[in-house]
């Protein structure tokens, strides 16, 4: 998505990680800003942080993009303000149609557009205001009512907008390379090898283990509970290493305790 001499904004870099990758997939400018939160949102209580007075501007007026052209592909990682930040940007979108990768998650709801406060669904009104159609990370499309709810908070925490007018490019030529990295990723995981799978494969593990064992009869899911020990033990030296994933909820990370 990032074409090589374009233009790419980094809202919310963190740690420059992100920003690293488009300069060396060749973007000529990033344009980009620090990592905060417009709200002292739960996140925040749960942290801590600091609370200071800053100066917050729209897409739409943002001086440092109004010189800018072929803006190829925008990230979003603002605790839970990119609905509200790009229902301020639509001149920009509608100018520059770019890929957008946004964080998606629950905070969002503890912003408002409009005067109206945001839920889950947010984003498919957003995408159909301004043209755009809505995939997770794995590369489905959450169009459908049933994709979306077994995705949207679930599965995974972000989305790629693809702009209407770039979506055959996207879906022939994009979407197929992008599925296939992904592909190679998981079956590298899958294989194991003699090192830990890392943090997405054992968060999805729990959920796909509840699934299995909660609609399978008592034989299916003991023989599924076997495979998934033998796999753990082979690449797992000792189980006080799943208290390393911090990411993993106290209930998941009891059960993949459980089953080693």
């Amino acid at each position: 998505m990032v074409k090589p001499g374009s233009t790419v904004v980094d809202a919310g870099l963190n740690f420059g990680i992100h920003t690293d990758c488009f300069i060396e997939l060749g973007a000529k400018n990033v344009n980009a800003t620090g990592a905060s939160s417009l709200k002292y949102t739960r996140d925040i209580e749960k942290h801590g942080g600091y609370t200071y007075r800053v100066e917050a501007t729209r897409l739409d007026d943002e001086a440092a993009l109004q010189t800018c052209d072929n803006i190829s592909c925008m990230k979003m990682d603002i605790e839970g303000a990119e609905i509200s930040a790009l229902s301020a940007g639509r001149k920009f979108l509608e100018i520059h149609q770019p890929y957008i990768i946004i964080e998606y998650v629950d905070t969002l709801k503890e912003y408002s557009v409009n005067g109206k406060k945001l839920d889950k669904y947010a984003v498919l009104e957003l995408c159909k205001q301004i043209k755009y159609v809505p995939y997770n990370l794995y590369g489905m499309c959450v169009l459908s009512e049933d994709v979306f709810e077994q995705s949207i908070f679930r599965d995974t925490n972000d989305l790629i907008l693809v702009p209407e007018s770039k979506h055959e490019e996207w879906s022939r030529l994009l979407l197929p390379q992008y599925q296939y990295a992904i592909f190679d990723i998981l079956f590298e995981r899958i294989e194991l090898h003699d090192s830990f799978p890392g943090n997405l494969s054992i968060m999805s593990m729990c959920r796909r283990i509840y699934r299995v064992v909660n609609q399978h009869e008592e034989a299916v899911a003991k023989e599924y509970l076997a495979l998934v020990h033998r796999n753990l033990t082979r690449v797992i030296r000792n189980h006080l290493e799943i208290d390393d994933i911090t990411d993993l909820r106290d209930r998941g990370r009891l059960l993949i305790k459980l089953i080693y």
